[in-house]
């Protein structure tokens, strides 16, 4: 069935006039909540979610939408988003919690892309919401994925199905390489280029400047310099200058 940009356009602009929703999206925040609807905090969170699923889950609205820069602007100011919208995204997105995006200029986001903006615990009674920034002209190619909590800054490029785990901290004019994984609360300096299939554990610290080559592992609690590789977990005093290979800018 063809559907018009007139017709979305009305749609949205309905859903701004109605209170119930309005309400819901001013009730998106960050937290831990417990996934019962008899709370209000959560019962705005599943309001929101059915009427954002409306449009995430059909792609063909969705192609009409972010094909028109008017439309797209609309689409996220109506779900709450309060950032820049002159953004590249495609319809098979997995977005959630648009007022916590903050999304800046420029930015591209290749089929696929999975912005984790909240995670359901092990034992399903509770959901985790958290923030995610990114900065301008800064591209993801197809099928990768940021987690909660997780910011991430300008003229980076995150490349084929890489992913990037929660509570990190990205620099500047950072690549990483196709199928790589940056693990949870990592934090990697301006320049860092990870290459392919490469693996940081959690709360790995890369330095400014640092270049690790293809398929390989640093282990958690690493702090890597262009030195070499350290630990820093507790307790821990072992130099592991010898545990990976990888190269450093000259």
């Amino acid at each position: 069935m063809f559907i018009s940009g007139n017709q979305i356009e009305e749609e949205l602009l309905t859903l701004q006039a109605n209170t119930g929703f309005t309400q819901a999206v001013a009730g998106i925040k960050t937290g831990r909540f417990k996934r019962d609807v008899n709370q209000v905090t959560y019962q705005y969170r599943v309001t929101y979610t059915q009427h954002l699923r409306n449009y995430m889950y059909d792609p063909a609205r969705l192609n009409v939408i972010f094909s028109d820069a008017s439309l797209q602007h609309l689409f996220f100011r109506t779900f709450g988003y309060q950032g820049n919208t002159r953004f590249t995204i495609y319809p098979n997105a997995w977005l959630r919690d648009l007022p916590l995006l903050d999304i800046g200029e420029n930015v591209y986001f290749g089929d696929g892309i999975l912005l984790g903006t909240n995670q359901i615990s092990e034992n399903q009674q509770f959901i985790k919401v958290g923030r995610i920034r990114i900065g301008k002209n800064t591209i993801f190619d197809q099928h990768c994925s940021v987690g909660l909590d997780t910011q991430i800054g300008q003229d980076v490029q995150v490349r084929f199905k890489s992913s990037i785990g929660l509570k990190c901290t990205l620099g500047n004019s950072i690549t990483v390489g196709e199928c790589s994984i940056v693990g949870h609360r990592a934090q990697l300096g301006d320049r860092v280029r990870l290459g392919l299939n490469t693996k940081l554990g959690n709360f790995v610290r890369v330095d400014d400047d640092v270049v690790i080559g293809d398929f390989q592992i640093i282990p958690p609690f690493s702090h890597v310099t262009r030195q070499g590789v350290f630990s820093s977990q507790p307790k821990a005093h072992n130099s592991l200058p010898n545990a990976l290979a990888f190269n450093t800018m000259s």
